[in-house]
């Protein structure tokens, strides 16, 4: 039968915006698919996270479907169009649920692979930056597709405001992930520095309120600081710059591939490395605010919602076409 609705639905021209059933997944990636022409329907069920309000609220072309154990509860005569797995916890989920309705799945990792290349392939494919898809094995012609921020919401602060002299960080869980996040590199680098921790982390912080609170923490804080070792492309860095803060990161590819050295922010390689100079930035806030500036001219340019929203529309049209039949071909071999 999902063969047949499937075959039905490809000899009707589509007048209306794509159905795609996904999982909540990351509140603030997903808040930034706002105005992305389709229709979001998050699949909520036993082993899928909630979508948690306080990171950001949920987008208007976004439903959160009733909980069951039975499989995604859509509403009546609704049937996706396509299946997103966004994470390598969902992709069985995601294809049972894509081969139930008879339709692709896209597959989008937001995180580095830890070890593992052998995780499948959708029946189309994006990633987040060049070193991301080239350490999960994808192929060139796999687009890419930037993370984005909204500039219009995260911007500096009014002219003139004076900021905090303290260091900003933005991480959740951070204790427990202290292996990809850097918690015990940020210790060492902080000691004896002012700091200032948001994020739902046990005993050490807890997240901001809501967005605009977030806002505020980083219009009033000079520097931010990004310790994370294993990451594609933080969305508290970019946020960070969005809002002309002075960002000092550890130095990997995904921090690589959006600081510019001494121009839109600063790269170390050591814990003491980011103690100096932090300390000597703390020192001079008037040059703070001229590589903020620099920062978020940088990311205006390369991580716009006009351009991230452009290229979805382009990537799901083409998720669209894609041969999810392939993977019935090749179970029946």
């Amino acid at each position: 039968m999902a063969e047949v609705l499937s075959i039905l639905d490809a000899c009707v021209p589509r007048t209306r915006p794509p159905r795609v059933l996904t999982f909540p997944t990351h509140e603030r990636y997903q808040s930034t698919l706002d105005r992305v022409d389709a229709e979001f329907y998050l699949w909520q069920g036993p082993g899928i996270k909630a979508w948690d309000a306080r990171f950001s609220a949920l987008p208007a072309n976004h439903v959160l479907l009733p909980y069951s154990d039975r499989g995604p509860v859509l509403p009546p005569g609704v049937r996706p169009d396509l299946v997103l797995s966004q994470h390598a916890i969902q992709f069985e989920a995601a294809v049972s649920a894509a081969e139930h309705f008879g339709v692709p799945v896209l597959r989008i990792e937001h995180t580095l692979p830890d070890g593992d290349l052998t995780s499948p392939s959708g029946d189309f494919n994006v990633y987040i930056t060049e070193h991301q898809r080239s350490l999960w094995g994808g192929s060139d012609a796999d687009p890419i597709v930037r993370n984005a921020i909204d500039t219009e919401f995260f911007c500096p602060p009014a002219e003139g405001t004076p900021r905090n002299p303290v260091c900003l960080s933005v991480v959740n869980d951070w204790i427990r992930r202290d292996a990809v996040c850097g918690y015990t590199y940020w210790k060492q680098a902080t000691a004896g520095l002012p700091t200032r921790v948001v994020g739902d982390t046990p005993g050490l912080s807890v997240a901001a309120r809501d967005a605009r609170e977030l806002l505020s923490f980083y219009q009033s804080s000079q520097i931010f600081l990004c310790t994370a070792t294993h990451s594609t492309s933080p969305v508290t860095v970019l946020e960070a710059m969005a809002t002309g803060c002075c960002v000092i990161a550890h130095r990997i590819a995904a921090t690589e591939e959006t600081i510019t050295h001494n121009e839109t922010g600063f790269l170390v390689d050591t814990p003491a490395q980011m103690a100096e100079v932090t300390r000597r930035l703390l020192a001079n806030p008037q040059y703070c605010h001229q590589i903020g500036l620099a920062a978020r001219r940088r990311v205006v340019e390369r991580h716009g919602k006009d351009r991230f929203v452009k290229d979805w529309d382009t990537v799901l049209a083409q998720a669209l076409k894609a041969p999810w039949w392939r993977r019935l071909w090749s179970k029946s071999d």
